[in-house]
């Protein structure tokens, strides 16, 4: 299942100004597989818990980020590569190219602090007209809301950044543009029905990630949380979008777990040459 990124929504004209177009994940039409969501096992139904969707997370991988060394555990979507991003128009191909670093965008709760043009905010409706502050969904992983529910995205979500509020307590990464981490692919996918022991072992090595790109809430409801300490349709926290998975593992919607970590010298050189969000 694919995302779309904030690339996807964005012309960068000459004056490096970002101009909103569209929205990036979640569009089932240009998925490279169409996955059947499964009810979350041992819950049936998800529930609304104050203004923000929730689900009951006993099934979820969250326990293993931690046995296993990792601080954080994430959805994740592909999306493939882009010439110009949401952190200050970067080519994603460019930025790692010859790098072992894997380009992502991270969920709009891991980098919400927006300072210029127009902000990251997002409007939500119904299919009866009536306005709602989130979009509820019933599965996890899936692309149709509760009641017709849509979202429209307000400003241009560019060069986000993290918040004094993604810390340990909320439980939302600190993973603003080229914010850096480990991490490591699980085997439990959210239509497989659930962790098990099999599920939870890892998927690959261990590979190295850069946050290049946002996923802004509103046309991603499903998938990336609007705010530090919401969730998504998978009660997750966190959510990476990957412009490409590592080759060979069948990774598809795997969940991931990471830890944040300095980028090198020579992907922050890269950054600071390439990107409008340094300058």
């Amino acid at each position: 299942m694919l995302c779309r990124s904030l690339a996807a929504l964005l012309v960068i004209p000459l004056t490096a100004m970002p101009m909103f177009v569209a929205a990036r994940l979640g569009d089932s039409s240009t998925s490279a597989a169409t996955p059947v969501a499964t009810s979350l096992p041992g819950t049936g139904t998800a529930f609304a818990d104050g203004s923000q969707h929730r689900l009951e997370d006993s099934w979820l991988p969250a326990a293993p980020a931690h046995s296993h060394g990792y601080e954080h555990t994430a959805s994740s979507t592909q999306y493939g590569h882009t010439p110009a991003t949401a952190c200050g128009g970067v080519d994603t191909s460019k930025l790692v190219e010859g790098t072992d670093y894997f380009a992502v965008a991270s969920a709009q709760a891991m980098q919400p602090v927006y300072t210029s043009y127009g902000g990251c905010g997002w409007e939500c409706h119904d299919e009866s007209g009536n306005e709602v502050e989130f979009c509820e969904y019933s599965q996890c992983a899936s692309n149709i809301a509760a009641r017709g529910c849509k979202c429209k995205q307000v400003g241009a979500c560019w060069c986000g950044q993290a918040s004094p509020a993604n810390n340990t307590s909320t439980g939302t990464a600190s993973m603003g543009c080229f914010s850096c981490a480990r991490a490591r692919f699980l085997r439990t996918r959210p239509y497989l029905g659930g962790s098990n022991t099999s599920d939870a072992e890892f998927v690959g090595e261990e590979i190295k990630v850069v946050v290049a790109d946002a996923c802004p809430h509103a046309p991603n409801s499903q998938w990336c949380p609007a705010r530090p300490g919401d969730v998504n349709s998978c009660g997750l926290k966190n959510h990476l979008d990957f412009t490409v998975y590592p080759a060979g593992l069948g990774i598809d919607n795997n969940f991931v777990v990471f830890t944040p970590e300095p980028c090198s010298d020579e992907l922050q050189q890269r950054i600071s040459a390439t990107s409008k969000c340094t300058r």
